[in-house]
């Protein structure tokens, strides 16, 4: 992942175009993903999943050969001791570097709670479909679909729009849009009633999730690839990376414990709310005027 991050950018002459070019990659990434989850509903109904080792491995075939096409640095570095001891001075150097960079040093705890929240949820979403919605087999399927189709259509329009709805400082405000789908996601598994017009609406509201977290994630990198120099992109997306991969394991120890504390209704409310907080903090003037001013 913090290889195909540090990609794109190498390419990119015009700091302008960075939010294009990362959209294009998310919308790559959005549509195989989709595909794969049309796949895995064919696997299912054909209960042999040995064919899915199958596409896995003509997948990263075709992955092998574009990378390879890529063309090399004329005078690569190449680097003979790769000790521990190196991998831990870089890793501390694309800490020092993220403690720097004042920008990513502000967001990067905010994205941290935000990570966690919807991982907790995402991890608990097969147990609310079953739980909630056990009538209609389809609805987890439906909710993978709808926040893979959001996350789409956000890239595209960001593609087409990205000159004027890319801008940094709208950046709490697709924050805060994942916040309130969440939180919707929560107050609409308290009607007492299921029907399929239930099931419909929980697929929009992850498709708008998808939709708002698609955009939010692609002014994030870039905002973090535009920050930083040429020679550190790949430090920098490595260590903000690193730091958010934490936010799923802990989301996977937390998810049991908190859903008996709370249940599962009341948490996923309470999560919804904490990341509708944790965007109204970069309102805060001191963290706006930061954002305003890598804007610039």
């Amino acid at each position: 992942m913090p290889l195909t991050e540090s990609i794109a950018p190498t390419f990119i002459q015009k700091d302008e175009d960075i939010v294009s070019a990362n959209s294009w990659v998310s919308l790559a990434s959005q549509v195989s993903s989709i595909v794969s989850s049309g796949f895995s509903v064919i696997m299912v109904m054909m209960k042999d999943p040995k064919y899915s080792l199958i596409f896995v491995m003509i997948s990263v075939i075709i992955s092998f050969v574009s990378l390879s096409r890529i063309k090399a640095d004329d005078k690569p570095q190449i680097h003979s001791d790769t000790s521990s001891f190196q991998l831990r001075l870089k890793i501390k150097e694309g800490i020092s570097l993220i403690y720097k960079n004042h920008l990513v040093s502000i967001m990067i705890p905010i994205a941290l709670v935000t990570n966690f929240c919807y991982w907790t949820i995402w991890l608990l979403m097969p147990k609310f479909s079953v739980d909630i919605y056990g009538k209609y087999s389809f609805t987890y399927n439906f909710m993978d679909i709808g926040v893979t189709i959001g996350g789409i259509l956000g890239t595209v329009v960001l593609t087409k729009l990205g000159k004027r709805i890319g801008k940094l400082h709208f950046y709490p405000v697709y924050l805060a849009g994942q916040a309130l789908s969440l939180l919707l996601l929560g107050l609409l598994s308290l009607v007492p009633f299921v029907n399929i017009i239930n099931v419909i609406l929980v697929g929009v509201i992850w498709f708008l999730y998808g939709f708002f977290n698609s955009i939010t994630a692609i002014i994030y990198f870039s905002a973090v690839q535009m920050s930083a120099s040429k020679s550190d992109i790949g430090k920098t997306v490595g260590a903000v990376l690193t730091i958010f991969s934490v936010a799923n394991p802990i989301a996977g120890i937390t998810s049991p414990f908190l859903l008996k504390l709370a249940g599962l209704r009341p948490l996923i409310i309470v999560l919804g709310l904490i990341m509708f907080l944790a965007a109204l903090i970069i309102y805060t003037p001191p963290c706006m005027k930061v954002l305003i001013e890598n804007e610039k």
